[in-house]
Order: C-alpha cells, then sequence, then structure tokens
C-alpha cells in the first residue's frame, strides 16, 4: 500500500496536445509545495487564483490558474492543490517535476480515488464508477457508472445490509434473553424478512446484464461447419471485409473478434473456424479453440447452408449446441431451390432465420433476434446496477449465505447457526461496499485506473 503520508501528484489531462492542462497535488502539502513555485494572488479555499508558474531561476513557466481546496473539502478529503496550465507536452511536465522537487512524488494510477475511499469519502462501488465513467463506451454505460457514482448501488447495498444487521440482532436477543419474559422468536417473520432479502439480492444480480452489455462485454460466437458463410455474416454485421472469405472450406483456422453495434450498443462477435472432422493440426486446433469459445459466451449463431442439404457435421452441432443458447440462420437463402429449402424436424423446431450474408437480406430481423436473446432493453438505465465481475462476485457469496440462512432456519439448527451464516453475508457485502477489504483487492482496483484520477 502507498504511503498515505506522501503528497501526491500528477497530470490529469490526457497526454498530447491540448488547450488546456490539469496538475494536481494531494496531501498535508499540497499548498506548501505549490507555492514555492506560484507568483500571483494569496490562495483561498475554492477560489480561483490567477499567477504565474517560475522555475527556480525565476523564469516564468507558464501563466495558470491554481485552485487550493481545503481538507476536507476536496476529492480526496485532503488538502488539494490543481493547477491549470496552457496544454502540450512540455508545460505541465515542467510544473509537475517543480513539485516532485519540492517534495511531492509521482500519484501512482488511481491513487486519488483511493485516498478518497481510505479517507471515507467514497464508498468501493462509488470509487468503482469513477473508472467505470472514464471507461465508458455508450451513453447508457456512462448513466449507470454516474448512477452508482451517486451513491445509487450504495443505498441497495446499505438497505441489504441494515436488514441482515436487524435480524442478527433480533437472533443475539435471543439467546441473551430467553429466560425473560419477552415474546417469543416469531420464525414465520424471520422467514419472511429473509425471502425479502433474498429478492432485493435477486434484483440486484439481474442488474449485471444490464451493465454488462452497456459497457460492451456480452459476447456472441459464429459457429458452423466450414464454408456455410460465417465469414461472410461476420464481415456484413462489422460492415467490413474483416475476414477472409474463399471457396475453400477451412480457411478460417483461428478465430477472429471484433466489436460490432447490436441495437447500439457494441458486442463482442466472434468467427470461429468450422467444425468438421480433420486430420490436419493446425485446423484441429482451431476446431477444438471453436469448441470452447462456444461454452463461454452468451449466444451462439449457428449456420446452415441453404445451397446445399443438411449434412452429418451439421447434425453434430446441433446436438453440441444444444446445451447452448443459439440462434438458428439459413444463409444463403439467395441460392435456394425454387422448390424450398426444406429442414428437417430436427431443424425446423428451432425457429431458423433465412438470410444471404452476400447480398446483406434478413440481416435486420437477425439483429432484432440478437437483440432479443440477450435481453438488450435498455431504454430506461437501472439506478444501482452491477457494473464488474468483483461486484457481481460478491453478491453471488451474499445470495448463497442468505440461501444457507434459510435452509437451516427450515431445518430448525440454533440461532447460533443461522447468526453464523448471516454474519458471512454481512462480511459478503462489506467485501463489495469496501468495508471489509484487504490490500490485495484494493490494488487490483485501483491499478486499473489511469495516472491522476
Amino acid at each position: 500500500m502507498y504511503n498515505p503520508d506522501d503528497t501526491i501528484c500528477a497530470i490529469s489531462t490526457p497526454a498530447g496536445v491540448g488547450a488546456l492542462a490539469i496538475v494536481r497535488l494531494s496531501g498535508r502539502n499540497s499548498k506548501n509545495i505549490s507555492e514555492k513555485s506560484f507568483k500571483g494572488g494569496k490562495l483561498e479555499d475554492k477560489k480561483a487564483t490567477f499567477g504565474n508558474i517560475i522555475d527556480s531561476n525565476g523564469i516564468i513557466i507558464d501563466d495558470v490558474v491554481m485552485i487550493w481546496y481545503k481538507a476536507p473539502g476536496s476529492y480526496t478529503a485532503e488538502d488539494m492543490v490543481e493547477v491549470i496550465c496552457h496544454g502540450g507536452y512540455t508545460v505541465s511536465q515542467q510544473i509537475l517535476e517543480l513539485f516532485c522537487n519540492a517534495g511531492a512524488r509521482l500519484a501512482q494510477p488511481g491513487e486519488f480515488t483511493l485516498r478518497a475511499f481510505l479517507n471515507g469519502k467514497l464508498d468501493l462501488t462509488e470509487a468503482e464508477a469513477v473508472n467505470s465513467i472514464i471507461n465508458a463506451k455508450t451513453l447508457m454505460s456512462k448513466q449507470l457508472a454516474t448512477f452508482n457514482l451517486e451513491g445509487k448501488l450504495k443505498n441497495k447495498l446499505d438497505m441489504i445490509n441494515s436488514k441482515l444487521f436487524e435480524l442478527i440482532s433480533v437472533l443475539e436477543a435471543e439467546i441473551d434473553f430467553s429466560d425473560e419474559e419477552i415474546d417469543k422468536l416469531n420464525y414465520n417473520e424471520i422467514q419472511d424478512n429473509l425471502s425479502d432479502i433474498q429478492a432485493r439480492i435477486e434484483e440486484l444480480l439481474s442488474t449485471y446484464d444490464i451493465g454488462r452489455i452497456a459497457e460492451g462485454r456480452a459476447q456472441i460466437a459464429i459457429v458452423g461447419a466450414p464454408n456455410v458463410g460465417k465469414s461472410s455474416l461476420f464481415n456484413a454485421l462489422l460492415r467490413s471485409e474483416r475476414a477472409i472469405v474463399t471457396g475453400i472450406p477451412g480457411t478460417t483456422r483461428d478465430y477472429l473478434t471484433e466489436y460490432v453495434n447490436i441495437g447500439g450498443y457494441p458486442v463482442i462477435m466472434t468467427d470461429t473456424a468450422g467444425i468438421r472432422q480433420s486430420e490436419q493440426e493446425i485446423e484441429i486446433i482451431g476446431i477444438n479453440k471453436s469448441r470452447e469459445l462456444i461454452s463461454n459466451v452468451d449466444l451462439c449463431i449457428f449456420i446452415l447452408d441453404a445451397s446445399r442439404p443438411v449434412n452429418d457435421e451439421d447434425r453434430e452441432i446441433a446436438e453440441y449446441l444444444n446445451k447452448y443458447a443459439h440462434i438458428l440462420v439459413v444463409n444463403k437463402a439467395d441460392l435456394m431451390d425454387k422448390r424450398g429449402y426444406k429442414l428437417n424436424d430436427n431443424f425446423s423446431d428451432r425457429n431458423p432465420l433465412y438470410i444471404s450474408a452476400l447480398r446483406r437480406t434478413g440481416l435486420d430481423i437477425l439483429v432484432k433476434e440478437i437483440q432479443k436473446r440477450l435481453t438488450i432493453d435498455l431504454s430506461e438505465p437501472v439506478e444501482g446496477a452491477l457494473l464488474s465481475q468483483r461486484q457481481y462476485d460478491c453478491v453471488q457469496r451474499t445470495q448463497k449465505s442468505v440461501g444457507n440462512a434459510i435452509t437451516a432456519l427450515a431445518q430448525n439448527e440454533s440461532e447460533e447457526v443461522i447468526i453464523s451464516i448471516l454474519r458471512e453475508a454481512l462480511d459478503h457485502v462489506g467485501e463489495l461496499s469496501g468495508r471489509i477489504t484487504s490490500e490485495e483487492i484494493l490494488n487490483n482496483i485501483f491499478s486499473k485506473f489511469c495516472i491522476g484520477k
């Protein structure tokens, strides 16, 4: 863990040419360090002061505006200074070097927000939201992160935490005052409260997919036998010739991955190697990768070729996909026999969509079906959504503990056993909010931030 007593500094604007840049300091010596290089008006709390930054020889580096934030009324809850200078590569770097020479050190990635968390300005979900806003790929993902920065997710966790704590208090009172003349424990009421907590947890878990899709982390794989048009569909959805398309089966030996716009949201789409029996080592590796990928994506697009009858390779893939979410697509519909393309019963009950990837027909219907399968209905943003795998895992562990408590209650376990289980649930909520955490977890979270935030 970094030394919280250090005064840290960093350039908090992106590198490169621009009108303005911001250099920020945080720590108990921020004001003193900045004043050593500042010639201008007197610094007052939260007031912009115009002046010059000068070097050790008295030479003016730049005209700047300096703002001092007195603790605890700053982003980090420490004394902070922000210097607004001209942009570019050199000015901000010169100012940064002056501050380091005067006693500050360079901040680590996310260290300003880490200090805000450690000093109680943000809980961990709010701190994570800062990084989510910076890295938002869509307006929706930015809005979801903004809600969390405003404390919407924190409020939901506080409610679950409060209800768990209340249940523990009731059960502990039953143990402490078992010999006293007080009302006996109402186990039906305990059961109802646990069910209410479980419902809140399930509702919270359901928000994860919304956040994941909005942030562009949903994954789709295009699968099928060789030469059925997987790469053509990949290119058509991508609107560019990313994959090589030939009439030679097995052209795609590895998989290609790109972001594709589905209903205004970025989706990770993968063009996989054609699945068939093969004796070529390189192709076998690609086929094995395709099978592994299928088990990890949210949805598969299974392609058949309308220019030929269904064969054993198609049937084998169909059987393999039975346990995975998929859309059946019949490609090359423009080449279908005038008598019609007939699917046997094993395929017709999968409600196939007919398209031509080459002629770009039927793609709108396919995109709408993908949206439907991924439940991309983000017209109204959710206030307080889970936006990271860490958050989701913590809530899942909470759900498991509450489920164990419900089971223990039904099996007439002692109050001590139920209390122990509920305290586990409390700890999982605490890990999510940052009330209970470790240096390893904090380093993992904040190392993903940019320097200066």
